[in-house]
């Protein structure tokens, strides 16, 4: 996911602390669960992009 927002400074998120929401936490939660990780690409007034990384689980 990618977008032209304001952006954010990525290394004051902190597992465990939720500022503005749980959208962040909540996700990068789920996908450790799975064995998976959340990505984050972000400056101050540059935009994000979230890259989510979840493992294939076999058929």
């Amino acid at each position: 996911m990618r977008d032209n927002g304001v952006g954010f400074d990525p290394s004051a998120h902190k597992p465990g602390v939720v500022a503005g929401g749980y959208g962040l936490f909540d996700t990068s939660e789920r996908l450790a669960y799975l064995g998976g990780r959340l990505e984050m690409d972000s400056a101050p007034g540059g935009g994000s992009t979230f890259t989510l990384h979840a493992p294939l689980l076999p058929d």
